[in-house]
């Protein structure tokens, strides 16, 4: 059981900036995406999905 506490609006602001400036990296080019896909483990280095997210 996990127990959360309410973040104030400062907080999630905060947090929220922080994303989105992770984001605008990520998007910057598409070997940056394809980076980050293959380091959370969505797609292959070619670009494919891992088997976990394929229809095979």
């Amino acid at each position: 059981m996990t127990t959360t506490y309410p973040r104030s609006k400062e907080e999630t602001d905060k947090e929220l900036a922080i994303l989105r400036k992770h984001h605008k990296e990520i998007i910057k080019s598409k070997e940056s995406a394809l980076a980050f896909l293959v380091r959370a483990g969505l797609v292959t280095k070619s670009g494919k999905p891992t088997k976990r997210y394929r229809n095979d």
